[in-house]
């Protein structure tokens, strides 16, 4: 008989457990000590022929100076609710039915226990306090663990059947049937569409385990000739899915490298699902290295937008201090460099991994600092982009006004190229604009801009060797000065920049404002100079035609690079000025 499958109805043969009164007690926990590393084992009880539908487990807690050796379980949660039940010290104990199958099928055949560590179970879910210290510790855990044993489903019988077969313990070209090689198509079919690989917290379980085996039912196989089954030789029909898998093993073998910085891993990992949005963040910092100082910690009573500000803190931490002549000084400055580059990339990325938490009225005081390209200055503002679509005579003008401002025949053809797939952009997507471009009142939000030293360079490698000195905090001295300050209930006019820009402004924009873009992100913010200063705030954001025509149809990218050699601008800003300049539009949108 197979021990994983009893026959008959399941409900059946635990009828011994749930038939407990319905409003039973919960299950108690003994609290964990929160002055030493520790965690709740899980022993799991061997297989009794006697009672093959019920699944028995022993929980209790050990210290990580006692060197415990256990299994740490990797897998998915689903969706449901707990639908299934195990017998817990005794007691009954509700269960996802995908932990339950895992549990079922891992028991051990002999007379020893077989100790796990799940997190469903051995993380009191319901204490918030104890959650973020485990959470903090995961990374320890799964270290530790002897073995990661990664839980992919129980599978069909066919599918398990395949996956004991010796001939898939062999390289794919020593497979001799045509047999063995459609059985191989329907098992990796099976695998691919396993949800465990879109997971997040499976990220950190497979990075950072020192032995990794993959479950399917009763079988196990070492994560490499797990690999090696799943070598198509060139068949890319399941590319994307495969892709997935090989990024985890990358990222295990590559653990100590420098992509597994935090930035990185936010970035390669944004497809990853998890039910809490801070667990987008909270589920890498353990493969992270530049987080284990514990600068950021888990904290699932903090608000999304109080997430989103301490990551940008911690990722401009450095900036904040002031500039000497020490080498640690220096140093400072030179990764203040670095990451005034990538600031507003960052604070894009982490806004949509966190789903663009709206600000709250009251907010850090901090500054933030970030380097800018000069894109151009607006030469031109023409008709409101529903003009645009709705009178012919103004689309008329605005097209002929290109000629005033450019007298090179290319560049005015390539102007109209411009703005033609731009119209195409425009009709369908003028609501989208009308949000997503508004003025910014200097007086409610603060920034302020200079011009730096030096040009415009893409190359990251360059960015260690230049240096931002003199930064200061200036927010409760420095009033801005701009006469004409914008209004953000107008709306968004087409605009006519230099070096061939083109796209809609907000309508106070006015000629000689200046367009600035930033490094590998599509934002695109507008200054304008102070009266009798050279300080510049930032009085808008724009939106940017991406596109141009090719074989006479539109083609978008995704950004407008800044061009090699532009002239460069500090702009310090607060955080409700960078989260609005790097969230998209949403309708109806409240700034």
């Amino acid at each position: 008989m197979n021990r994983a499958s009893p026959p008959g109805n399941s409900a059946m043969f635990r009828r011994g457990i749930e038939e407990k009164p319905p409003n039973r007690p919960a299950f108690h926990y003994k609290p964990l000590d929160p002055s030493v590393d520790c965690i709740r084992l899980l022993a799991l009880l061997p297989y009794d022929e006697r009672r093959p539908d019920i699944v028995r487990c022993k929980l209790f807690t050990v210290r990580f100076s006692e060197k415990p050796e256990y299994e740490a379980l990797s897998y998915t949660w689903g969706e449901s609710k707990p639908a299934e039940t195990i017998l817990l010290n005794g007691e009954p104990f509700a269960i996802q039915e995908n932990l339950y199958n895992a549990l079922d099928n891992l028991r051990p055949t002999g007379d020893r226990p077989r100790m796990l560590w799940a997190d469903a179970i051995c993380i009191d879910q319901g204490n918030l306090e104890e959650r973020k210290r485990q959470v903090g510790l995961m990374d320890y855990i799964y270290t530790r663990a002897s073995t990661v044993l990664i839980w992919l489903g129980r599978g069909t019988a066919e599918v398990q059947k395949i996956f004991a077969k010796k001939f898939m313990d062999l390289e794919p070209q020593f497979y001799h049937t045509q047999e063995q090689k459609e059985e191989l198509a329907k098992w990796r079919q099976w695998v691919y569409q396993r949800t465990y690989w879109t997971r997040l917290w499976v990220i950190q379980e497979i990075g950072l385990s020192k032995n990794l085996r993959v479950c399917i039912g009763r079988f196990s196989k070492h994560w490499d000739k797990f690999l090696v089954c799943l070598n198509e030789n060139g068949n890319n029909k399941h590319k994307y899915e495969d892709d997935l898998i090989r990024k985890l093993d990358q990222k295990r073998k590559g653990r100590h490298g420098k992509d597994n910085r935090l930035e990185k891993l936010l970035e390669d990992f944004q497809y990853a699902r998890c039910k809490d949005q801070r667990d987008k963040v909270y589920g890498l910092l353990g493969l992270a290295y530049d987080c284990q100082d514990g600068s950021i910690e888990p904290d699932y009573t903090k608000p999304l937008f109080g997430l989103y500000t301490d990551l940008l803190t911690w990722f401009c931490y450095p900036r904040l201090l002031p500039v000497g002549d020490s080498e640690a000084s220096k140093h400072v400055a030179t990764r203040a460099y670095d990451r005034a580059m990538r600031l507003v990339r960052f604070s894009h990325l982490v806004q949509s991994l966190l789903g663009f938490p709206f600000c709250p009225e009251i907010v850090t005081q901090d500054l933030f600092f970030a380097v800018a390209a000069v894109g151009g200055t607006i030469l031109h503002m023409g008709p409101t982009c529903e003009e645009m679509y709705s009178s012919s005579a103004l689309y008329k003008d605005w097209r002929v006004s290109f000629d005033a401002y450019y007298s090179s025949p290319s560049a005015r053809l390539q102007l109209r190229e411009i703005n033609e797939a731009y119209d195409a952009f425009l009709l369908k997507h003028s609501e989208w604009i009308s949000h997503g471009v508004f003025g910014i009142d200097p007086q409610e939000m603060y920034t302020r801009a200079t011009f730096m030293e030096g040009l415009w360079e893409d190359v990251e490698e360059n960015w260690s060797t230049r240096e931002i000195a003199g930064i200061t905090r200036r927010r409760s001295s420095d009033i801005p000065t701009i006469s004409r300050r914008p209004s953000k209930s107008s709306r968004p006019r087409m605009f006519l920049g230099s070096n061939l820009l083109l796209g809609s402004a907000p309508a106070e924009a006015q000629e000689g404002d200046l367009i600035c873009l930033f490094w590998n992100i599509g934002a695109v913010a507008l200054l304008r100079k102070e009266d009798h200063s050279q300080v510049y705030r930032v009085i808008g954001k724009l939106y940017l035609c991406t596109g141009y025509l090719e074989n006479l149809k539109p083609v978008y990218r995704n950004f407008v690079k800044p061009g090699e050699g532009s002239a460069t601008m500090l702009i310090e800003m607060d955080i409700k000025t960078l989260s609005i300049l790097t969230r998209p539009p949403r309708s109806p949108n409240k700034y």
